[in-house]
């Protein structure tokens, strides 16, 4: 995995998201998920340690993510992370240095 020079990455040790089948269940829990909170976040793991990620906001978002996966293709979801819930356990947020070695204030 390759992280670039300035991003703020997170990490999430907690039972936050979600993680099945794709199913009418999954499809439901993330449109309501998406109404109640403008947005979902979907995602399905590719070869390696990456992730496929999108956020969508209706149903015909989430059929466009859903159009792009595998059969049996594994399916996480949930609300927008909070990253800046970091409290060291839970959820560890850390910001990379830009290429000149300074660590700057994220824009988000």
């Amino acid at each position: 995995m390759r992280l670039r020079w300035g991003s703020l990455v997170s990490f999430y040790f907690d039972d936050r998201f979600s993680e099945g089948t794709l199913d009418d269940a999954s499809i439901q829990a993330i449109l309501q998920i998406a109404f109640e909170d403008r947005d979902a976040v979907v995602a399905t793991r590719t070869p390696g340690v990456e992730l496929l990620v999108d956020f969508v906001s209706d149903r015909a978002e989430l059929d466009d993510f859903l159009a792009r996966l595998t059969p049996g293709a594994t399916l996480i979801y949930g609300q927008f992370p909070d990253h800046h819930g970091n409290d060291g356990c839970a959820v560890v947020t850390i910001t990379l240095p830009d290429d000149d070695g300074v660590v700057r204030p994220h824009p988000f």
